[in-house]
């Protein structure tokens, strides 16, 4: 028979059996009967189903009450009604409330409860237990869906594979605004990996409800996903990625096969700034770029990662790269030199000389870097240092090709013996000058080239003016230079390397024995040449040699 609606109970007793008479289960008066509070110490019965006999597939409005209750009934296994079974009702989902709750079944096996609607649109369930007995009543709810809306948490950063900083929020409102309480949400991971926990929750009292989000190992963008009844679901996006700072300890030079005297350093942080430790940062370098020691290197508390670099055996650029798992890849590179030979530093000039303190020694100072076989070596890095107070000006302070350097040196600005050193490959040398204060020009020294020209040909003189014993002129002299036939032997230019060193251009215009003139303070000394004409000079045919030609010698290096 078909169960009769319960509440059809209220009809006169009279009706009862015209309504049996049509099919229908007709609960006896004893049935009618409210459910009688279960016995102390004796155990309630437990339903062996619990089947819906009132309240499932109803529409109801949001915020309005159900026009039926909701009535289960509680059997025994041969589908008889079980009364004093003991029942929990709650609100699965959709939301709203319940009133006039009977937590324990009538006589008949049956019990009721008023369902209020929540306060948005959508499927709804109330659920019926009777311990491992479960009845579930589905309505319809008419109404907006709650409009879901990320409230905190989504566009952040964190290393693969570790939580984020900030939970995910996610806020339920009506259609007006107004937050809903009690909205079930569901959270699953829709890209990426990872773990969002609790997987599913229900709005508070504000309409938020939080999870937990820890990234996947994967690197890039990763997303989860809320879902809500009826409403359209929210997307939360994370980025799993890590920034490497630095890098410091690239661009060093040194020989092949040799360690960088600088560790590479990276240093990893989060999208914030803040160190990340426990990454893993491989370091690896490039074919032929030797090896770094140790390779896989973990950052420290302050997102620290360092090894020491060798440098392999190739001459020229050198690289390793730096990955971290989540970030950049970085570059480090360095400069391999060829090894040098053992190296002696030769002093080929400049030694020994007398100056004015603070002023240049006269002549420059000359290098030579030499390997065991006494052959010149080349890019010989050198290093001057001067006493006293003293300055260097090196306009090389590298080893030209056959091995030379030259430098200019300023002395100190007290009296007495003064020193530079000069150091490279390994080895030094010293020179060594007197800073003494001299007094009037005592004598004029000459370095000669040719002193026999043709017309036509040019040569150079180096002249230099001493005090007494060589020592410095403090009088303010200074050379000049003036010629007894200027028809003759033409000054073309003179370069001065102070007021009393420098040399003399000169040039043969006519035949005959000129006299170069040259002066300084209250000293004079001449030096005189024969010119000729191209031919007659003696030695030499007509038609040999001259007729404007450059015939120069390099001078020796004056006294």
């Amino acid at each position: 028979m078909a169960a009769l609606p319960l509440r059809w109970l209220r009809l006169p007793a009279a009706v009862l059996p015209l309504l049996a008479a049509c099919g229908h289960d007709v609960p006896t008066q004893q049935d009618r009967r409210a459910p009688a509070a279960p016995t102390p110490g004796v155990t309630a019965p437990s339903a062996a189903s619990l089947k819906v006999l009132i309240g499932t597939g109803q529409k109801g409005t949001a915020g309005a009450t159900l026009r039926s209750p909701v009535v289960v009934q509680a059997l025994d296994p041969n589908g008889r009604p079980l009364a004093g079974v003991p029942l929990k009702w709650s609100v699965s989902s959709g939301g709203g409330t319940l009133a006039g709750v009977e937590t324990n079944t009538r006589a008949d096996g049956t019990a009721r409860a008023v369902w209020t609607m929540g306060s948005y649109g959508g499927p709804a369930t109330v659920t019926v237990a009777s311990r491992a007995t479960v009845a579930t009543v589905n309505v319809t709810v008419t109404g907006p869906a709650p409009v879901l809306a990320a409230a905190g948490g989504t566009e952040q950063a964190a290393p693969p594979g570790q939580p984020l900083t900030a939970p995910l929020v996610l806020k339920a409102t009506s259609s007006t605004g107004a937050p809903l309480a009690g909205v079930p949400v569901s959270w699953s991971v829709s890209s990426g990996g990872g773990v969002v926990t609790p997987m599913a929750g229900v709005t508070g009292a504000d309409g938020t409800v939080a999870a937990h989000w820890t990234l996947g190992t994967g690197t890039g963008m990763q997303t989860v996903t809320a879902a809500g009844p009826g409403a359209t679901p929210v997307s939360f996006t994370a980025a799993a990625m890590l920034m490497v700072l630095g890098p410091t300890g690239s661009g060093q030079t040194a020989t092949v096969g040799t360690t960088l005297p600088q560790p590479l350093v990276v240093r990893v942080t989060n999208d914030a700034g803040a160190p990340v430790p426990g990454v893993g940062v491989k370091f690896m370098p490039s074919s032929g770029s030797g090896t770094v020691n140790p390779e896989l290197v973990v950052t420290n508390a302050n997102g620290v990662a360092s090894t020491q670099w060798t440098l392999g055996n190739v001459v020229g650029t050198q690289s390793v790269t730096a990955t971290v798992p989540g970030g950049p890849t970085v570059g480090f590179f360095a400069t391999a030199t060829k090894p040098l030979p053992v190296i002696t530093l030769q002093k080929t000039g400049g030694d020994n000389q007398v100056a004015l303190p603070g002023h240049n020694v006269p002549l420059g100072i000359s290098i030579r870097a030499v390997d065991s076989n006494g052959n010149g070596v080349a890019d010989v890095p050198l290093t001057f240092t001067a006493s006293n107070g003293g300055t260097v000006s090196a306009p090389r302070s590298v080893t030209d090709g056959p091995g030379y350097a030259v430098a200019s040196w300023v002395l100190g600005p007290t009296e007495g013996t003064q020193t530079l050193t000069v150091t490279g490959g390994g080895a030094s040398v010293t020179f060594t000058a007197v800073a003494i204060s001299g007094g009037d020009v005592q004598s004029i020294n000459f370095s000669v080239g040719r002193v026999w020209l043709d017309i036509g040909e040019t040569t150079q003189l180096y002249a230099s003016a001493n005090g007494v014993n060589g020592q410095p002129v403090t009088n303010g002299a200074s050379l000049s230079f003036t010629t007894d036939r200027p028809d003759l032997l033409q000054i073309t230019s003179v370069n001065l390397r102070d007021p009393l060193h420098g040399y003399v251009y000169i040039k043969a215009l006519g035949a005959g024995e000129p006299t170069l003139i040259v002066t300084a303070g209250s000293v004079t000394k001449t030096l005189t040449y024969r010119f000729f004409v191209p031919g007659t000079r003696p030695g030499t045919r007509p038609g040999d040699g001259g007729g404007g030609g450059s015939a120069d010698m390099a001078p020796t290096p004056a006294p």
